[in-house]
């Protein structure tokens, strides 16, 4: 996921990142309810620009927002958080596995 997320300070400021990733291969028509869901998100690229003073970057915590009831792509949020006023945070990387069953789509 491609974004830019720049750092302002010596503390660490916070965002939220909310992505859309499709579930791929479902019949028309069809979509899938959830049974089961792990989501994982990480920093992917960074970058600085000036001195390095207090530099930090972090992905805190992830979670899938729709599980149900019948979905054809799966939502995935993600809480950043950047430090330093020269540092950026680019992209992250993920990976979503989901389990569940066919079920027409409303």
């Amino acid at each position: 996921v491609i974004f830019t997320f720049q750092g302002r300070g010596n503390e660490f400021i916070r965002d939220t990142l909310t992505f859309e990733v499709p579930i791929q291969g479902l019949p028309a028509g069809k979509g899938l309810r959830v049974v089961q869901w792990a989501p994982f998100v990480t920093p992917a690229s960074i970058g600085n620009e000036g001195p390095a003073l207090n530099l930090g970057w972090a992905v805190d915590g992830f979670r899938l927002e729709n599980t149900g009831p019948v979905i054809s792509a799966a939502m995935v949020t993600c809480n950043l958080a950047v430090r330093d006023p020269g540092s950026y945070l680019y992209r992250v990387a993920y990976s979503l596995h989901v389990t569940g069953q066919l079920d027409d789509l409303p």
